[in-house]
C-alpha cells in the first residue's frame, strides 16, 4: 500500500521540487499511526531506481547460478611451467606413420 501511494505521488507531473498534497500527508500520517515502524522501512525512490536494483539483483543471481561447478580442475602456473613443451607441429607429424610415410 505504501509503495502504491509513493508511485502515485511520483507519477504526477514532476515539478522542480516534489510537493506533497494534504491527502499525501494524511495517508502517511494514517500509515504511521497504524504502523509506527513504517518510518524505518519507507524510502521514497524513483521507479527507475527500483528497476536498476532489480536488474542488478538478477545479474548477481545469474552470475551465481552459472558458476562453474565441475569440469577439469585448474593447473597452477608452477606445474604448467615444469611440464615439457610439445612441438608446434603436434598433429600428423607427431604421430608415427604407418604405410606410405
Amino acid at each position: 500500500m505504501v509503495l502504491r501511494h509513493q508511485l502515485g505521488v511520483l507519477r504526477r507531473k514532476k515539478p522542480v521540487r516534489l510537493r506533497l498534497t494534504d491527502w499525501d500527508r494524511l495517508a502517511f500520517i494514517l500509515l504511521y499511526r497504524l504502523f509506527p515502524s513504517v518510518l524505518e522501512t519507507i524510502v521514497v525512490v524513483k521507479p527507475e531506481t527500483v528497476v536498476r536494483w532489480h536488474r542488478a539483483g538478477l545479474k548477481m543471481f545469474w552470475r551465481w547460478k552459472s558458476h562453474n561447478i565441475g569440469g577439469r580442475p585448474k593447473i597452477d602456473l608452477e606445474t604448467r611451467l615444469s611440464l615439457p613443451k610439445t612441438s608446434s607441429g603436434f598433429g600428423k607429424s607427431a604421430l608415427p606413420t604407418i604405410g606410405n610415410g
